[in-house]
């Protein structure tokens, strides 16, 4: 994948072209591309991250890699969720019971696992 040399508000491409949907995009944004990959995840049987058949790589340890490579970190954890990431996180800095977390005053529920 070639590296974007700008961001689309400095005159580089943009990420999304098509329209917006309105009401619950997330749907209909759904193509042609994403319907194969979930179809191959199928195929391959490995529906999991850490076990499926030997002979096939993990799609997530693969992607994982991929992205912390590009972002140039040393890790990269995919999660099912927002709060999944959120208690990763606290967990990665060993934030535990009775320690005090200060969270905005109006935020998502999730923020204050």
């Amino acid at each position: 994948m070639e590296a974007i040399r700008k961001l689309a508000i400095d005159g580089g491409p943009m990420a999304k072209t098509t329209p917006n949907f309105p009401m619950y995009p997330g749907g209909f944004e759904i193509g042609e591309l994403e319907k194969q990959s979930v179809i191959d995840v199928i195929n391959d049987k490995y529906l999991f991250r850490y076990y499926g058949p030997p002979n096939i790589e993990s799609r997530v340890k693969k992607f994982e890699e991929e992205f912390a490579s590009k972002i140039g970190v040393n890790y990269g954890l995919v999660t099912n969720s927002c709060t999944s990431a959120l208690i990763a996180s606290l967990i990665a800095l060993d934030v535990g019971p009775w320690d005090e977390v200060i969270v905005p005053g109006y935020a998502f529920f999730a923020s204050c696992p």
